[in-house]
């Protein structure tokens, strides 16, 4: 159980690190800079919609529970599953992904599974998750789809696209809409603090 907790807890400070860099003239980063190391290993940042005090430039659609099921085996495959060449960027180089990968192939078939309801079930309490291709993590190019939604509000352009969890979604998008059409600030709907008044992620260990 300790290793499992491990790789949960390395999760976020990994899928932060491999953001892509932006490929125009503009050098500065998808991900805003006052952002500390520290509040980017937070799992806080994944359970809320706070997506304009992550990211300068994102793009969210509300995803069916079928494909949110296919990104959880892709963020955590099965045993035997897991990429390990340069075909599939991101997943390979990630520290979490690699430790899933030897935990799962150190035991049965039967146990793998049980692992991977355990982390499924924590896997369902996100909000939120990098829309991952079959080939990436991360995918940031532009789409013109009405189900997408730019944040903050403008045109479609190339930028980090995100899943949301269609449970978290349909407790939430009232919420989420009104705050988008009044282009007010969040400020307060989160389904936990997310930080607390150090600026560290809160419930951390609520794993």
């Amino acid at each position: 159980m300790d290793t499992i907790q491990q790789i949960l807890r390395q999760f976020p400070a990994d899928v932060f690190q491999l953001v892509p860099k932006r490929r125009t003239g503009d050098l500065t980063p998808w991900i805003l800079p006052d952002l500390t190391s520290e509040q980017l290993s937070s799992i806080s940042l994944f359970r809320s919609f706070e997506f304009t005090h992550i990211f300068r430039q994102a793009q969210y659609e509300p995803v069916d529970s079928d494909t949110w099921k296919k990104l959880f085996d892709r963020y955590f495959p099965l045993k035997g599953e897991a990429h390990k060449g340069h075909r599939v960027q991101g997943f390979p180089t990630a520290c979490y992904y690699q430790c899933w990968d030897s935990l799962l192939e150190a035991v049965d078939i039967a146990e793998a599974q049980t692992i991977r309801d355990y982390v499924h079930k924590w896997f369902d309490k996100l909000w939120w998750v990098p829309f991952a291709a079959s080939d990436r993590m991360w995918v940031v190019k532009e789409t013109r789809s009405k189900s997408w939604v730019m944040v903050p509000p403008g045109e479609p352009q190339s930028c980090p696209q995100l899943a949301v969890n269609p449970v978290h979604w349909t407790k939430n998008k009232r919420k989420v809409e009104a705050r988008e059409k009044s282009h007010k600030p969040f400020v307060n709907y989160l389904g936990e603090d997310a930080f607390d008044q150090r600026g560290r992620g809160a419930n951390v260990q609520d794993l």
